[in-house]
């Protein structure tokens, strides 16, 4: 739209209407009058059109990207933010755990050597993983455990450690404890997390009678999961003597130990007395029963 008041735009009929003439009759500058009338209208023209654009674009306003395309260049806080370590490229340490020093070496020491044996305790246990034995040591004249008291059978499995020494005596234990596979155990003692001394298991919690009598029968053998299977008599004398307990020590050898391996009888055969171990000592125990009329 023409502006009618911008000063401009008068000075156009002045020049139009001039009749200025040289000494020989023509306008002054003759042809290069006209080319020069046309340099300045164009440039009237210019400025008329940057004047009407001003009207409708706000060019105070600073130019820059939108904001879905914006992004500040990253600072050390943000890549301290981000987990990440400064020199290391994005993404490669996105897979490692951080870890303080001193949980890593604890973690290691567990893993090898497990818990430091107490220094008091009447008694001392060794686990042979590879004979699935057990046996209880006492103390000698020296203090020493070196003196072998009972031997157990057992059941060890691959998650069984295989070395180290554990203390028992901070540990919890249970009368039944439910266990993996929807069955049950009876005279519980934790070693380390999952790992429990613990019954053959039952098909029932509180039910002496609903032995798994299959698994009775493997005792000897690895058939746990890791944790290490005893006949009941065996499973209550580690529960009633938890506090007396200096440590537990695994270990894996083809030598039993110094009192051999007990011997177990099969009960899958006998079908009327098979749901119970024939060591509980539970008053019902059938296997008493027929003992005592025997």
């Amino acid at each position: 739209m023409k502006n009618h008041h911008d000063p401009a735009s008068k000075a156009v009929p002045a020049l139009q209407s001039g009749k200025q003439t040289g000494g020989d009759g023509r306008r002054p500058g003759g042809r290069t009058g006209k080319t020069g009338r046309a340099c300045l209208t164009l440039m009237i023209v210019l400025l008329l059109l940057l004047g009407c654009a001003g009207c409708s674009f706000n060019i105070s306003q600073p130019l820059h990207p939108s904001s879905e395309d914006y992004r500040p260049a990253p600072t050390e806080t943000d890549a301290e933010d981000a987990g990440q370590e400064q020199g290391s490229a994005p993404g490669e340490d996105d897979d490692q755990e951080m870890v303080a020093p001193e949980e890593q070496e604890a973690a290691e020491n567990s893993a090898s050597t497990g818990n430091a044996v107490r220094t008091d305790g009447e008694y001392y246990i060794k686990v042979n993983c590879q004979m699935n034995t057990v046996t209880v040591y006492g103390r000698d004249g020296d203090g020493a455990y070196t003196q072998p008291l009972r031997a157990m059978i057992c059941s060890t499995g691959p998650d069984t450690p295989q070395e180290g020494v554990y203390d028992i005596a901070w540990m919890k234990s249970w009368d039944w404890l439910s266990l993996f596979g929807n069955v049950y155990g009876c005279y519980v003692t934790q070693i380390d997390g999952n790992i429990l001394f613990h019954s053959v298991p039952y098909l029932t919690m509180y039910d002496r009678g609903s032995l798994e009598y299959w698994e009775y029968d493997r005792l000897g053998t690895a058939a746990s999961m890791g944790c290490v299977r005893l006949q009941v008599a065996d499973a209550k004398w580690i529960y009633d003597n938890r506090d007396e307990i200096a440590g537990v020590e695994f270990y894996s050898s083809d030598v039993a130990g110094p009192l051999g391996k007990p011997d177990l009888v099969p009960i899958g055969s006998d079908r009327e007395r098979r749901g119970w171990d024939p060591t509980d000592p539970d008053e019902a125990n059938p296997w008493h029963t027929t003992a005592e009329n025997g």
